[in-house]
Protein backbone atom coordinates (compact mmCIF):
# COMPACT_ATOMS: atom_id res chain seq x y z
CA UNK A 1 0.00 0.00 0.00
CA UNK A 2 2.90 2.39 1.11
CA UNK A 3 4.42 1.44 -2.30
CA UNK A 4 1.38 3.19 -4.14
CA UNK A 5 0.99 6.00 -1.98
CA UNK A 6 4.99 6.99 -2.58
CA UNK A 7 4.35 6.65 -6.35
CA UNK A 8 1.28 8.83 -6.58
CA UNK A 9 3.28 11.43 -4.58
CA UNK A 10 5.89 11.43 -7.25
CA UNK A 11 3.53 11.21 -10.53
CA UNK A 12 2.10 14.55 -8.26
CA UNK A 13 5.94 16.35 -7.97
CA UNK A 14 6.59 15.60 -11.89
CA UNK A 15 3.47 16.93 -12.76
CA UNK A 16 4.03 19.83 -11.09
CA UNK A 17 7.85 20.05 -12.40
CA UNK A 18 6.44 19.74 -16.23
CA UNK A 19 3.86 22.75 -15.39
CA UNK A 20 7.03 24.81 -13.68
CA UNK A 21 9.17 23.87 -17.06
CA UNK A 22 6.23 24.05 -19.30
CA UNK A 23 7.64 27.30 -21.46
CA UNK A 24 11.00 25.53 -22.02
CA UNK A 25 9.41 22.42 -23.14
CA UNK A 26 6.98 24.16 -25.94
CA UNK A 27 10.06 26.14 -26.63
CA UNK A 28 12.26 22.96 -27.46
CA UNK A 29 9.57 21.49 -29.76
CA UNK A 30 9.22 25.01 -31.65
CA UNK A 31 12.77 24.59 -32.49
CA UNK A 32 12.44 21.07 -33.54
CA UNK A 33 9.59 22.35 -35.37
CA UNK A 34 12.08 24.59 -36.99
CA UNK A 35 14.90 22.18 -37.65
CA UNK A 36 17.15 24.13 -35.14
CA UNK A 37 17.90 20.57 -33.70
CA UNK A 38 21.08 21.93 -31.27
CA UNK A 39 19.64 24.69 -29.74
CA UNK A 40 16.48 22.23 -28.65
CA UNK A 41 18.84 19.12 -27.59
CA UNK A 42 20.67 21.82 -25.31
CA UNK A 43 17.35 22.48 -23.59
CA UNK A 44 16.37 19.26 -23.48
CA UNK A 45 19.80 17.94 -21.78
CA UNK A 46 19.18 20.78 -19.02
CA UNK A 47 15.74 19.88 -18.61
CA UNK A 48 17.12 16.29 -18.25
CA UNK A 49 19.16 17.15 -15.33
CA UNK A 50 16.05 18.40 -13.40
CA UNK A 51 14.71 15.22 -14.51
CA UNK A 52 12.05 16.43 -16.22
CA UNK A 53 11.73 15.05 -18.93
CA UNK A 54 9.16 12.02 -20.08
CA UNK A 55 8.66 9.05 -22.65
CA UNK A 56 8.28 11.39 -25.38
CA UNK A 57 10.41 14.26 -24.86
CA UNK A 58 13.66 11.54 -25.06
CA UNK A 59 11.89 10.45 -27.98
CA UNK A 60 12.43 14.59 -29.30
CA UNK A 61 15.86 14.14 -28.55
CA UNK A 62 16.74 10.77 -30.14
CA UNK A 63 14.75 12.89 -32.84
CA UNK A 64 17.16 15.63 -32.80
CA UNK A 65 19.84 13.89 -32.59
CA UNK A 66 18.89 11.87 -35.72
CA UNK A 67 18.76 14.95 -37.68
CA UNK A 68 22.04 15.67 -36.74
CA UNK A 69 24.18 12.56 -37.65
CA UNK A 70 24.61 11.41 -33.89
CA UNK A 71 23.00 8.19 -34.25
CA UNK A 72 24.55 6.89 -31.34
CA UNK A 73 22.95 9.44 -29.47
CA UNK A 74 19.83 9.29 -30.59
CA UNK A 75 19.80 5.05 -30.02
CA UNK A 76 20.22 6.00 -26.53
CA UNK A 77 17.21 8.23 -25.90
CA UNK A 78 15.13 6.27 -27.92
CA UNK A 79 16.08 3.77 -26.01
CA UNK A 80 15.03 5.60 -23.06
CA UNK A 81 11.60 6.63 -24.94
CA UNK A 82 10.46 3.17 -25.37
CA UNK A 83 11.16 2.59 -21.76
CA UNK A 84 8.52 4.58 -21.56
CA UNK A 85 6.23 2.79 -23.65
CA UNK A 86 6.69 0.45 -26.75
CA UNK A 87 4.92 1.90 -29.86
CA UNK A 88 5.14 2.01 -33.07
CA UNK A 89 6.22 5.31 -33.60
CA UNK A 90 9.57 4.57 -31.44
CA UNK A 91 10.02 1.36 -33.52
CA UNK A 92 9.94 3.22 -36.74
CA UNK A 93 12.60 5.81 -35.19
CA UNK A 94 15.11 2.86 -33.86
CA UNK A 95 14.92 1.09 -36.78
CA UNK A 96 15.65 4.43 -38.75
CA UNK A 97 18.61 5.25 -36.51
CA UNK A 98 19.61 1.46 -36.80
CA UNK A 99 20.01 1.40 -40.32
CA UNK A 100 22.13 4.64 -40.44
CA UNK A 101 24.34 2.72 -37.80
CA UNK A 102 24.47 -0.15 -40.54
CA UNK A 103 22.15 -2.81 -38.12
CA UNK A 104 20.29 -3.62 -41.08
CA UNK A 105 18.57 -7.07 -39.62
CA UNK A 106 17.48 -4.98 -36.57
CA UNK A 107 16.13 -2.26 -38.17
CA UNK A 108 14.15 -4.25 -41.13
CA UNK A 109 12.66 -6.23 -38.24
CA UNK A 110 11.37 -2.68 -35.88
CA UNK A 111 10.40 -0.89 -39.43
CA UNK A 112 8.53 -4.06 -41.06
CA UNK A 113 6.58 -4.14 -37.43
CA UNK A 114 5.57 -0.84 -37.45
CA UNK A 115 4.47 -0.69 -40.78
CA UNK A 116 1.29 -2.90 -39.78
CA UNK A 117 0.17 -0.41 -37.50
CA UNK A 118 1.87 3.06 -39.44
CA UNK A 119 0.63 3.07 -42.69
CA UNK A 120 2.79 5.96 -43.77
CA UNK A 121 5.02 6.25 -47.04
CA UNK A 122 8.68 7.09 -45.17
CA UNK A 123 8.01 4.04 -43.57
CA UNK A 124 7.81 1.79 -46.57
CA UNK A 125 10.89 4.15 -48.34
CA UNK A 126 12.79 2.88 -45.79
CA UNK A 127 11.99 -0.95 -45.88
CA UNK A 128 12.57 -0.55 -49.70
CA UNK A 129 16.08 1.27 -48.71
CA UNK A 130 17.00 -1.73 -46.49
CA UNK A 131 15.75 -4.31 -48.93
CA UNK A 132 18.06 -2.51 -51.54
CA UNK A 133 20.74 -3.18 -48.86
CA UNK A 134 19.61 -7.09 -48.89
CA UNK A 135 19.71 -6.93 -52.34
CA UNK A 136 16.28 -7.94 -52.50
CA UNK A 137 15.42 -5.71 -55.27
CA UNK A 138 11.87 -6.94 -56.34
CA UNK A 139 10.77 -6.23 -52.65
CA UNK A 140 12.30 -3.14 -52.51
CA UNK A 141 10.28 -1.62 -55.73
CA UNK A 142 7.07 -3.20 -54.17
CA UNK A 143 7.68 -1.20 -50.97
CA UNK A 144 8.92 1.83 -53.00
CA UNK A 145 5.80 1.85 -54.75
CA UNK A 146 3.30 1.36 -51.79
CA UNK A 147 5.12 4.88 -50.50
CA UNK A 148 4.68 6.65 -53.41
CA UNK A 149 1.16 5.43 -53.59
CA UNK A 150 0.38 6.89 -49.91
CA UNK A 151 1.85 9.78 -50.02
CA UNK A 152 2.22 10.86 -54.05
CA UNK A 153 4.71 13.89 -53.02
CA UNK A 154 7.41 11.37 -52.01
CA UNK A 155 9.01 11.33 -55.37
CA UNK A 156 12.37 10.20 -53.66
CA UNK A 157 10.57 7.17 -52.91
CA UNK A 158 9.15 6.89 -56.78
CA UNK A 159 12.86 7.47 -57.71
CA UNK A 160 13.93 4.62 -56.17
CA UNK A 161 11.78 2.45 -58.07
CA UNK A 162 13.39 3.71 -61.44
CA UNK A 163 16.31 3.06 -59.81
CA UNK A 164 15.46 -0.65 -59.55
CA UNK A 165 13.46 -1.00 -62.60
CA UNK A 166 16.85 0.02 -64.29
CA UNK A 167 18.96 -2.54 -62.42
CA UNK A 168 16.12 -5.16 -63.61
CA UNK A 169 16.96 -4.17 -67.27
CA UNK A 170 13.22 -2.97 -66.92
CA UNK A 171 14.00 0.54 -68.96
CA UNK A 172 10.83 1.24 -70.81
CA UNK A 173 9.10 1.02 -67.07
CA UNK A 174 11.94 3.50 -65.55
CA UNK A 175 11.46 5.78 -68.43
CA UNK A 176 8.06 5.76 -67.17
CA UNK A 177 8.59 6.84 -63.76
CA UNK A 178 11.00 9.06 -64.55
CA UNK A 179 8.76 10.84 -66.81
CA UNK A 180 6.33 10.99 -64.81
CA UNK A 181 8.57 12.21 -61.57
CA UNK A 182 10.22 15.38 -64.00
CA UNK A 183 6.49 16.22 -65.04
CA UNK A 184 5.19 16.78 -61.81
CA UNK A 185 8.47 18.59 -60.65
CA UNK A 186 11.09 19.33 -63.47
CA UNK A 187 14.24 20.32 -61.15
CA UNK A 188 13.95 17.42 -58.97
CA UNK A 189 17.56 15.68 -59.14
CA UNK A 190 19.54 14.64 -62.11
CA UNK A 191 16.54 16.17 -64.12
CA UNK A 192 19.31 17.48 -66.76
CA UNK A 193 20.36 13.44 -67.35
CA UNK A 194 16.46 12.61 -67.92
CA UNK A 195 16.63 15.50 -70.60
CA UNK A 196 19.59 14.76 -72.55
CA UNK A 197 17.19 11.00 -72.61
CA UNK A 198 14.47 12.88 -74.19
CA UNK A 199 16.91 14.52 -76.38
CA UNK A 200 18.42 11.37 -77.76
CA UNK A 201 15.01 10.17 -78.55
CA UNK A 202 14.45 13.13 -80.48
CA UNK A 203 17.89 12.90 -82.30
CA UNK A 204 17.85 9.48 -83.03
CA UNK A 205 14.46 9.66 -84.96
CA UNK A 206 16.62 12.17 -87.34
CA UNK A 207 18.90 10.38 -89.96
CA UNK A 208 22.15 11.91 -88.57
CA UNK A 209 24.60 8.86 -90.32
CA UNK A 210 23.50 10.11 -93.59
CA UNK A 211 24.99 13.73 -93.14
CA UNK A 212 27.68 12.13 -91.80
CA UNK A 213 28.33 10.08 -94.85
CA UNK A 214 27.83 12.60 -97.54
CA UNK A 215 29.71 15.17 -95.72
CA UNK A 216 33.16 12.34 -95.56
CA UNK A 217 32.47 11.95 -99.44
CA UNK A 218 32.53 15.66 -100.03
CA UNK A 219 35.83 15.26 -98.32
CA UNK A 220 37.05 12.32 -99.98
CA UNK A 221 36.21 14.42 -103.20
CA UNK A 222 38.17 17.70 -101.85
CA UNK A 223 34.74 19.74 -102.18
CA UNK A 224 35.20 20.97 -98.22
CA UNK A 225 32.72 23.30 -98.63
CA UNK A 226 30.12 21.55 -98.80
CA UNK A 227 30.84 18.65 -96.61
CA UNK A 228 31.47 21.56 -93.59
CA UNK A 229 27.80 22.65 -94.36
CA UNK A 230 27.20 18.44 -94.11
CA UNK A 231 28.65 18.42 -90.43
CA UNK A 232 26.97 21.85 -89.21
CA UNK A 233 23.43 20.03 -90.25
CA UNK A 234 24.57 17.13 -87.86
CA UNK A 235 25.50 19.95 -84.49
CA UNK A 236 21.97 21.65 -85.37
CA UNK A 237 20.57 18.48 -84.33
CA UNK A 238 22.95 17.06 -81.99
CA UNK A 239 25.50 19.19 -80.43
CA UNK A 240 27.07 16.58 -78.76
CA UNK A 241 28.32 14.34 -82.26
CA UNK A 242 31.81 14.34 -81.55
CA UNK A 243 32.32 12.86 -84.94
CA UNK A 244 30.77 16.48 -86.56
CA UNK A 245 33.29 18.18 -85.08
CA UNK A 246 36.26 15.61 -85.57
CA UNK A 247 35.33 15.95 -89.68
CA UNK A 248 34.79 19.77 -89.16
CA UNK A 249 38.50 19.78 -87.50
CA UNK A 250 39.70 17.64 -90.45
CA UNK A 251 38.12 20.67 -92.96
CA UNK A 252 39.55 23.41 -91.45
CA UNK A 253 43.05 21.68 -91.29
CA UNK A 254 42.32 21.36 -95.20
CA UNK A 255 42.35 24.75 -95.14
CA UNK A 256 45.10 25.56 -92.96
CA UNK A 257 43.13 26.91 -90.87
CA UNK A 258 44.96 25.74 -87.91
CA UNK A 259 43.59 27.25 -85.08
CA UNK A 260 40.05 26.69 -85.74
CA UNK A 261 40.71 22.90 -86.65
CA UNK A 262 42.59 22.79 -83.10
CA UNK A 263 39.46 24.55 -81.18
CA UNK A 264 37.28 21.61 -83.02
CA UNK A 265 39.10 18.67 -82.12
CA UNK A 266 39.51 20.00 -78.36
CA UNK A 267 35.54 20.01 -79.35
CA UNK A 268 35.63 16.59 -79.85
CA UNK A 269 37.57 15.28 -76.75
CA UNK A 270 35.21 17.30 -74.47
CA UNK A 271 32.45 15.70 -75.66
CA UNK A 272 34.54 12.17 -75.37
CA UNK A 273 38.50 11.13 -75.43
CA UNK A 274 38.81 9.25 -78.68
CA UNK A 275 42.55 7.66 -79.82
CA UNK A 276 41.57 9.00 -83.28
CA UNK A 277 40.87 12.12 -81.87
CA UNK A 278 43.93 12.32 -80.02
CA UNK A 279 46.36 11.33 -82.62
CA UNK A 280 44.49 14.47 -84.86
CA UNK A 281 44.90 16.80 -82.28
CA UNK A 282 48.28 15.92 -82.61
CA UNK A 283 48.20 16.42 -86.35
CA UNK A 284 47.44 19.71 -85.73
CA UNK A 285 50.02 20.98 -82.98
CA UNK A 286 52.51 18.98 -85.59
CA UNK A 287 51.58 21.59 -88.37
CA UNK A 288 51.63 24.54 -85.28
CA UNK A 289 54.92 22.89 -84.82
CA UNK A 290 54.47 22.48 -81.26
CA UNK A 291 56.41 18.88 -81.89
CA UNK A 292 56.68 17.48 -78.20
CA UNK A 293 53.19 18.47 -77.11
CA UNK A 294 52.36 16.33 -80.20
CA UNK A 295 54.41 13.48 -79.10
CA UNK A 296 52.28 13.70 -76.09
CA UNK A 297 48.96 13.43 -78.23
CA UNK A 298 50.25 10.46 -80.38
CA UNK A 299 51.43 8.50 -77.20
CA UNK A 300 48.21 9.12 -75.40
CA UNK A 301 46.38 8.02 -78.04
CA UNK A 302 48.10 5.17 -78.16
CA UNK A 303 47.53 4.23 -74.49
CA UNK A 304 43.55 4.36 -76.06
CA UNK A 305 44.01 1.87 -78.80
CA UNK A 306 47.51 0.67 -79.36
CA UNK A 307 46.74 -0.35 -83.27
CA UNK A 308 46.17 3.35 -84.26
CA UNK A 309 47.85 3.48 -87.58
CA UNK A 310 47.82 7.27 -87.15
CA UNK A 311 49.12 7.76 -84.36
CA UNK A 312 52.09 5.82 -85.61
CA UNK A 313 52.51 7.66 -88.48
CA UNK A 314 52.03 11.12 -86.44
CA UNK A 315 54.60 9.45 -84.33
CA UNK A 316 56.87 8.89 -87.55
CA UNK A 317 56.85 12.21 -89.07
CA UNK A 318 57.11 13.55 -86.19
CA UNK A 319 60.38 12.36 -84.92
CA UNK A 320 61.61 12.99 -88.83
CA UNK A 321 61.06 16.75 -88.19
CA UNK A 322 63.06 16.64 -85.38
CA UNK A 323 65.70 14.94 -87.01
CA UNK A 324 65.49 11.58 -85.06
CA UNK A 325 65.90 9.21 -87.59
CA UNK A 326 65.78 6.11 -85.45
CA UNK A 327 62.77 6.51 -83.74
CA UNK A 328 61.24 7.50 -87.02
CA UNK A 329 61.85 4.68 -88.70
CA UNK A 330 60.78 2.51 -86.03
CA UNK A 331 57.25 3.74 -85.97
CA UNK A 332 57.38 4.27 -89.94
CA UNK A 333 57.88 0.13 -89.80
CA UNK A 334 54.86 0.03 -87.51
CA UNK A 335 52.21 2.14 -89.74
CA UNK A 336 53.22 -0.43 -92.79
CA UNK A 337 52.84 -3.55 -89.69
CA UNK A 338 49.62 -2.34 -89.46
CA UNK A 339 47.72 -1.12 -92.51
CA UNK A 340 44.33 -3.01 -92.43
CA UNK A 341 41.19 -3.24 -94.99
CA UNK A 342 39.23 -0.59 -93.13
CA UNK A 343 41.38 2.44 -94.38
CA UNK A 344 40.09 3.86 -97.92
CA UNK A 345 42.36 3.06 -100.65
CA UNK A 346 43.31 6.76 -101.06
CA UNK A 347 44.58 7.25 -96.91
CA UNK A 348 45.95 3.66 -97.35
CA UNK A 349 48.00 4.89 -99.85
CA UNK A 350 49.48 7.91 -98.53
CA UNK A 351 50.44 5.92 -95.62
CA UNK A 352 52.19 3.57 -97.78
CA UNK A 353 53.51 5.75 -100.00
CA UNK A 354 54.88 8.43 -97.64
CA UNK A 355 56.13 5.53 -95.14
CA UNK A 356 58.29 4.35 -97.88
CA UNK A 357 59.77 7.78 -99.12
CA UNK A 358 60.48 8.32 -95.76
CA UNK A 359 62.92 5.22 -95.58
CA UNK A 360 64.00 5.89 -99.10
CA UNK A 361 64.95 9.05 -98.19
CA UNK A 362 67.09 8.24 -94.65
CA UNK A 363 68.32 5.22 -95.51
CA UNK A 364 69.23 6.37 -99.37
CA UNK A 365 68.50 2.82 -100.29
CA UNK A 366 66.45 2.75 -103.68
CA UNK A 367 64.52 -0.87 -102.70
CA UNK A 368 61.91 1.65 -100.71
CA UNK A 369 61.42 3.93 -103.80
CA UNK A 370 61.17 0.91 -105.96
CA UNK A 371 58.35 -0.91 -103.62
CA UNK A 372 56.68 2.53 -103.59
CA UNK A 373 55.93 2.56 -107.49
CA UNK A 374 55.20 -1.11 -107.45
CA UNK A 375 52.88 -0.25 -104.83
CA UNK A 376 50.97 2.35 -107.57
CA UNK A 377 50.95 -0.26 -110.71
CA UNK A 378 47.72 -0.70 -109.47
CA UNK A 379 46.72 1.94 -108.46
CA UNK A 380 44.04 3.48 -111.21
CA UNK A 381 42.46 6.92 -110.98
CA UNK A 382 45.08 8.39 -108.94
CA UNK A 383 43.94 11.78 -106.85
CA UNK A 384 46.58 14.62 -106.82
CA UNK A 385 48.34 13.89 -104.08
CA UNK A 386 49.29 10.12 -104.94
CA UNK A 387 50.20 11.89 -108.03
CA UNK A 388 52.40 14.62 -106.53
CA UNK A 389 53.98 11.16 -104.76
CA UNK A 390 54.41 9.19 -107.78
CA UNK A 391 56.50 11.92 -109.79
CA UNK A 392 58.86 12.41 -106.29
CA UNK A 393 59.42 8.64 -106.60
CA UNK A 394 60.07 8.80 -110.47
CA UNK A 395 62.66 11.32 -109.89
CA UNK A 396 64.34 9.71 -106.98
CA UNK A 397 64.85 6.64 -108.96
CA UNK A 398 66.40 9.03 -111.68
CA UNK A 399 63.15 8.72 -114.17
CA UNK A 400 63.38 12.02 -114.84
CA UNK A 401 61.37 12.29 -117.52
CA UNK A 402 58.82 10.01 -116.64
CA UNK A 403 58.86 12.65 -113.26
CA UNK A 404 58.36 16.16 -115.29
CA UNK A 405 55.69 14.17 -117.47
CA UNK A 406 53.79 12.86 -113.98
CA UNK A 407 53.83 16.73 -112.61
CA UNK A 408 52.76 18.29 -115.66
CA UNK A 409 49.78 16.07 -115.98
CA UNK A 410 49.05 17.80 -112.75
CA UNK A 411 49.32 21.08 -114.06
CA UNK A 412 46.75 20.47 -116.69
CA UNK A 413 44.29 19.99 -113.54
CA UNK A 414 44.67 22.78 -111.55
CA UNK A 415 48.02 25.45 -110.73
CA UNK A 416 50.57 24.53 -107.94
CA UNK A 417 53.02 26.74 -106.99
CA UNK A 418 55.82 23.37 -106.00
CA UNK A 419 55.04 21.19 -108.63
CA UNK A 420 55.64 24.19 -111.22
CA UNK A 421 59.17 25.23 -109.54
CA UNK A 422 59.41 20.86 -109.59
CA UNK A 423 59.22 21.08 -113.44
CA UNK A 424 61.60 24.05 -114.12
CA UNK A 425 64.02 22.34 -111.13
CA UNK A 426 63.78 18.51 -112.93
CA UNK A 427 64.21 20.75 -116.55
CA UNK A 428 67.36 22.14 -115.49
CA UNK A 429 68.97 18.77 -114.11
CA UNK A 430 68.58 17.11 -117.48
CA UNK A 431 70.06 20.64 -118.92
CA UNK A 432 67.06 21.43 -120.44
CA UNK A 433 66.95 25.18 -119.73
CA UNK A 434 65.11 26.73 -122.50
CA UNK A 435 61.92 24.56 -121.37
CA UNK A 436 62.73 25.60 -117.78
CA UNK A 437 62.95 29.41 -118.57
CA UNK A 438 59.48 28.98 -121.01
CA UNK A 439 57.82 27.22 -117.62
CA UNK A 440 59.21 30.17 -115.57
CA UNK A 441 58.27 32.91 -117.76
CA UNK A 442 54.59 31.46 -117.88
CA UNK A 443 54.03 31.36 -114.81
CA UNK A 444 55.66 34.28 -113.99
CA UNK A 445 52.94 35.87 -112.17
CA UNK A 446 52.58 32.78 -109.73
CA UNK A 447 56.49 32.42 -109.32
CA UNK A 448 57.28 36.05 -109.33
CA UNK A 449 59.62 38.32 -111.10
CA UNK A 450 63.11 37.09 -109.40
CA UNK A 451 62.12 33.78 -110.54
CA UNK A 452 64.50 33.69 -113.33
CA UNK A 453 67.58 34.67 -111.31
CA UNK A 454 67.52 32.05 -109.40
CA UNK A 455 67.03 29.56 -112.39
CA UNK A 456 70.38 31.00 -113.76
CA UNK A 457 72.05 31.15 -110.53
CA UNK A 458 70.89 27.26 -110.33
CA UNK A 459 69.66 27.76 -106.78
CA UNK A 460 66.48 25.12 -107.41
CA UNK A 461 65.89 21.92 -105.66
CA UNK A 462 62.66 19.33 -105.75
CA UNK A 463 60.28 20.21 -103.36
CA UNK A 464 59.51 16.51 -101.38
CA UNK A 465 56.22 15.25 -100.54
CA UNK A 466 57.75 14.78 -96.99
CA UNK A 467 57.70 18.45 -96.29
CA UNK A 468 54.21 18.42 -96.40
CA UNK A 469 52.39 16.56 -93.51
CA UNK A 470 49.04 15.16 -95.60
CA UNK A 471 45.83 15.08 -94.09
CA UNK A 472 44.67 12.10 -92.98
CA UNK A 473 41.29 10.76 -91.89
CA UNK A 474 39.36 7.62 -90.92
CA UNK A 475 36.22 6.56 -93.00
CA UNK A 476 33.24 5.82 -90.98
CA UNK A 477 30.83 3.41 -92.55
CA UNK A 478 27.01 2.82 -91.07
CA UNK A 479 27.64 0.48 -89.03
CA UNK A 480 31.04 1.64 -87.13
CA UNK A 481 28.91 4.70 -86.93
CA UNK A 482 26.50 3.42 -84.94
CA UNK A 483 28.64 0.72 -82.72
CA UNK A 484 31.04 3.67 -81.98
CA UNK A 485 27.97 5.99 -80.78
CA UNK A 486 26.55 3.15 -78.91
CA UNK A 487 30.77 2.77 -77.24
CA UNK A 488 30.58 6.44 -76.02
CA UNK A 489 26.95 6.25 -73.96
CA UNK A 490 28.25 3.26 -72.34
CA UNK A 491 30.81 5.73 -70.73
CA UNK A 492 28.99 8.38 -70.64
CA UNK A 493 25.26 7.40 -70.21
CA UNK A 494 24.43 4.14 -69.78
CA UNK A 495 20.82 4.39 -70.32
CA UNK A 496 20.96 6.24 -73.46
CA UNK A 497 22.97 3.39 -74.71
CA UNK A 498 20.70 0.42 -73.64
CA UNK A 499 17.99 2.80 -76.14
CA UNK A 500 20.48 2.61 -78.56
CA UNK A 501 21.12 -0.78 -78.54
CA UNK A 502 17.09 -1.13 -79.15
CA UNK A 503 17.53 0.97 -81.87
CA UNK A 504 20.18 -0.89 -83.67
CA UNK A 505 18.34 -4.12 -83.04
CA UNK A 506 15.38 -2.79 -84.54
CA UNK A 507 16.57 -0.56 -87.48
CA UNK A 508 20.83 -1.65 -88.27
CA UNK A 509 21.11 -5.10 -87.54
CA UNK A 510 19.40 -6.13 -90.71
CA UNK A 511 21.69 -4.02 -93.02
CA UNK A 512 24.42 -6.39 -92.08
CA UNK A 513 25.20 -8.91 -94.78
CA UNK A 514 28.67 -10.09 -93.70
CA UNK A 515 27.73 -13.51 -91.22
CA UNK A 516 30.64 -12.98 -88.76
CA UNK A 517 30.16 -8.98 -88.36
CA UNK A 518 25.70 -9.64 -87.65
CA UNK A 519 26.72 -12.02 -85.01
CA UNK A 520 29.01 -9.68 -83.71
CA UNK A 521 26.87 -7.02 -84.10
CA UNK A 522 24.25 -9.14 -82.06
CA UNK A 523 26.46 -10.22 -79.34
CA UNK A 524 27.07 -6.91 -78.57
CA UNK A 525 23.51 -5.61 -78.17
CA UNK A 526 22.83 -9.07 -75.88
CA UNK A 527 25.53 -7.70 -73.65
CA UNK A 528 24.33 -3.74 -73.62
CA UNK A 529 20.70 -5.32 -73.20
CA UNK A 530 21.41 -7.19 -70.45
CA UNK A 531 24.47 -6.66 -68.85
CA UNK A 532 23.55 -2.85 -68.15
CA UNK A 533 21.43 -2.97 -65.38
CA UNK A 534 23.85 -2.28 -62.68
CA UNK A 535 25.52 0.25 -64.74
CA UNK A 536 22.35 2.39 -65.01
CA UNK A 537 21.85 2.08 -61.85
CA UNK A 538 24.92 3.68 -60.65
CA UNK A 539 24.68 6.08 -63.39
CA UNK A 540 21.25 7.41 -62.17
CA UNK A 541 21.92 7.20 -58.71
CA UNK A 542 25.18 9.00 -58.83
CA UNK A 543 26.14 10.55 -62.29
CA UNK A 544 29.20 12.44 -60.80
CA UNK A 545 30.58 10.02 -59.58
CA UNK A 546 29.88 7.06 -62.56
CA UNK A 547 32.51 5.51 -63.83
CA UNK A 548 31.75 1.76 -65.95
CA UNK A 549 32.62 -1.13 -64.75
CA UNK A 550 36.33 -2.70 -66.54
CA UNK A 551 34.58 -5.99 -66.90
CA UNK A 552 31.58 -4.66 -69.18
CA UNK A 553 34.21 -2.31 -71.21
CA UNK A 554 36.77 -4.71 -72.57
CA UNK A 555 34.20 -7.03 -73.50
CA UNK A 556 32.24 -3.81 -75.31
CA UNK A 557 35.92 -2.42 -76.60
CA UNK A 558 36.78 -5.75 -77.91
CA UNK A 559 33.51 -6.10 -80.32
CA UNK A 560 33.30 -2.80 -81.32
CA UNK A 561 36.93 -2.81 -82.37
CA UNK A 562 36.21 -5.42 -84.37
CA UNK A 563 32.80 -3.99 -85.95
CA UNK A 564 35.45 -1.41 -87.45
CA UNK A 565 34.62 1.27 -84.71
CA UNK A 566 36.31 4.31 -83.51
CA UNK A 567 37.20 4.14 -79.90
Amino acid sequence: MGLNIFKKIKELIDSKNRIKYSDELKKAEKLLDDGKYEEAIKIYEKLEKEGILKGLDYANVAYAYYNIGDFEKALNYVNKALKYKDRPELWFLKGLILYNLKKYDKAYELLAKSAIYIKRSDVYKALGDILVKFEKYEEALENYLKAYKLNNKNLEALYNAGLILLLLNRVEEAYEIFKEIYTKEPKFKNHEIFKEIENFVEIIDNDIFSNIKLGINFLENDKQIEALKEFNKVLEIDKNNDFAYYYKAVVKEDFYEYGSSLENIINSLNIFERSYFYSKKGDILLRLNNLNEALECYEISLLINENNIFAYFGLAYTYYKKGDYENSLKYFDKVLENISSNLSKKIEAILILYSLICKGDITKEAIFYRKALEFLDDYHDMPICIKKMRAYINYKLGNISQAINDYLEILNIFLDKDIIKNVIALYIEIGRIDEALYYAEKYKHILGEDYIEKIKNNKLSIDSPLNHYPTIYFILDEIPYHVSILYKYIHKNPIISYLYAEYIEKYILELVYDNRKKELLKKLIDIVKHNLGEEMYKFMKSPENYVPSNSVIYEIKDIVINLNGII
